[in-house]
């Protein structure tokens, strides 16, 4: 019989990079001794835009979690490891904590895989004494921690993590459905395909596009996505109409499956000048799709893209130094072109689904052998 594996995630019908994440993971996952199953938790799909009466209705969800939890912990004895997946920001991280003592009171093995970080909540931590502490009590109790890059999982060890159960993997993307560049554009078309908010720096997009188009240099932006807020897309439009900028960007929406590899494809090159982030997916499947990267220093982005060679690195909040990469891309675009589909190779031998899943896989396959 299986060896059953619960894992904690938002549920399949959420957005962004995560929930496509697990998707992926769940319909990709094969294995003759291991089982996994998902177990929701937190806010729900159905929920994405409430506001302050959504406090109410997660609180309440929450406490009918922790008692589904219980129960299907106890149910069935062949459900030996339980996984978390909690961004280091306050509210996972007591959520889904509260969710691995209770496996660990029930004597399950726990894994927690630590997915978005948010440097300021990391520094809070790490310049307390007590939260540090504190930290520290929770999760050294998890007999595993995944993290999505090295200077991650090297803060953890600096709090006093144990260093032996901490390890680095990374997002993923699915080969199956990636597209080859089309390769079409008579000027340099950019693309942003993320979560349409000022922390991923489509304000500064918006501002450099101004100065290159003030400049005479030729050139769109396509923004794919969708706003955690519902007047999220509306006020960056506006924006754009008041930077005098609208009808060199494009507003695409939310796309999935086929249609966002589409979108990859039509494009010359990636843009994220993200505030923080983890790993996110949409790099990779850019670097997949033949893109060139222009990204900032945050997360994982930095050992993914290699500045000058597959990607541009670029400061945080900083509209001028974004305007200047994206001028260095227009001006050498054959350059950029032949480096964008060098990513393609790059991004299929390191983070592929399968190779990332296999990985997970080991990982699954130590814990349960010393079960």
């Amino acid at each position: 019989m299986k060896s059953k594996i619960l894992i904690a995630a938002k549920d399949e019908k959420n957005k962004g990079g995560v929930a496509n994440y697990f998707n992926l993971f769940f319909n990709k996952f094969e294995d003759e001794q291991i089982e996994i199953e998902r177990f929701d938790i937190g806010s729900r799909s159905e929920d994405f835009y409430l506001r302050e009466k959504g406090k109410l209705l997660y609180l309440s969800r929450f406490l009918k979690d922790v008692f589904r939890l219980f129960k299907i912990l106890t149910e069935d004895e062949n459900r030996k490891v339980f996984q978390i997946n909690p961004s280091l920001i306050p509210l996972p991280l007591v959520r889904d904590g509260i969710a691995m003592i209770i496996a660990k009171f029930l004597r399950k093995k726990t894994i927690v895989f630590i997915r978005g970080w948010d440097h300021n909540v990391a520094g809070f931590i790490g310049n307390h004494t007590w939260a540090r502490t504190l930290f520290i009590r929770f999760y050294n109790l998890s007999d595993c921690i995944i993290v999505l890059a090295n200077r991650f999982k090297k803060e953890l060890v600096n709090w006093g993590l144990d260093k032996r159960k901490i390890f680095v993997s990374r997002t993923m993307f699915d080969g199956a459905r990636v597209q080859k560049p089309l390769g079409r554009n008579k000027i340099p078309v950019f693309l942003f395909l993320s979560r349409i908010s000022e922390l991923k720096g489509v304000y500064e997009i918006i501002d450099a596009l101004e100065m290159l188009i003030r400049e005479g240099d030729d050139c769109r932006v396509i923004f794919v996505g969708f706003g955690r807020d519902p007047d999220s897309i509306p006020k960056l439009k506006a924006y754009a109409e008041k930077k005098a900028v609208l009808t060199r960007v494009e507003f695409r929406g939310y796309l999935e499956g086929y249609e966002k590899y589409k979108a990859y494809a039509s494009a010359d090159v990636f843009l994220l000048p993200s505030y923080k982030e983890g790993c996110p997916n949409s790099v990779l499947e850019a670097m997949a799709s033949g893109l060139f990267i222009i990204c900032s220093d945050v997360g994982a982005l930095s050992e993914v893209v290699k500045d000058k060679r597959n990607g541009i690195i670029v400061k945080p909040k900083d509209a001028a130094d974004l305007h200047g990469k994206m001028k260095y891309v227009i001006d050498n675009m054959k350059e950029i072109k032949v480096l964008g589909r060098k990513n393609m190779a790059y991004a299929q031998k390191n983070f592929e689904s399968q190779m990332v899943i296999d990985q997970i896989r080991r990982i699954y396959s130590s814990l349960l052998e010393n079960h």
